[in-house]
């Protein structure tokens, strides 16, 4: 049964089809192949990548940076490359695509940090702007695996799934929070600069990454 289900993995209708002619083989077969094909070492990647995206959230206060011009030139650069490194380890680009892609992002990096610090410049402005799209089109030629064209549709509709996902997640941290300090306040313990400059900084950067995740494994 599993190598059916892998057999017809690209074909839903035949896929639909096997499961109603035996739906206890097919659930059983279905959830020990998830389990073979997700294994540990995704959630060490979405770990890791969580981890750097926060690290990168607190480069200011770690090196003691200013944190307006970091987070205006830079906000980008903290969750698009994990998403965009998920991706290119998930569809299995191959080195020269995935090596015109870190190119390009590294590119970004040098060219937004090198700007003159103006507040007034009208460049510096357009490119803090501009920047996040530039690196949202980087990720899209992620998605689709080096062929945008292909999977453009699919493209908007993760889009728009990681917005809901994303949002649904940052709704239960919050809620999370809220219990977390109200119990800490309670024992006589004022959590919340504390709570608010650690946690939920490098927390807010992992949801859609954990959100990206949840999505590609779970599509339904």
């Amino acid at each position: 049964m599993q190598q059916e289900i892998l057999n017809l993995a690209n074909n839903p209708s035949q896929l639909e089809q096997l499961y109603r002619n035996n739906k206890p083989a097919f659930k059983r077969a279905f959830n020990s192949l998830d389990a073979a094909i997700f294994e540990p070492s995704d959630w060490l990647f979405v770990i890791a990548t969580a981890v750097i995206a926060a690290i990168i959230a607190k480069l200011p206060a770690i090196f003691l940076l200013d944190e307006e011009q970091f987070y205006s030139r830079n906000i980008g650069f903290i969750v698009f490359p994990a998403l965009t490194a998920f991706f290119i380890w998930k569809q299995s680009i191959p080195q020269r695509k995935w090596l015109f892609i870190v190119g390009f992002s590294l590119a970004a990096i040098f060219y937004i940090n090198v700007l003159p610090q103006s507040p007034k410049s009208d460049t510096i402005i357009l490119a803090c702007i501009h920047l996040p799209f530039f690196l949202w089109s980087i990720l899209g030629y992620a998605f689709g695996g080096g062929n945008n064209a292909k999977k453009s549709l699919s493209f908007l509709s993760y889009n728009g799934d990681l917005l809901v996902i994303t949002a649904l997640l940052v709704i239960a941290g919050g809620i999370l929070s809220g219990v977390t300090i109200g119990l800490f306040s309670l024992l006589g313990f004022k959590i919340e600069a504390f709570y608010f400059n650690w946690i939920v900084v490098m927390g807010l950067p992992a949801a859609p990454i954990l959100g990206s995740f949840m999505i590609y494994t779970n599509p339904q």
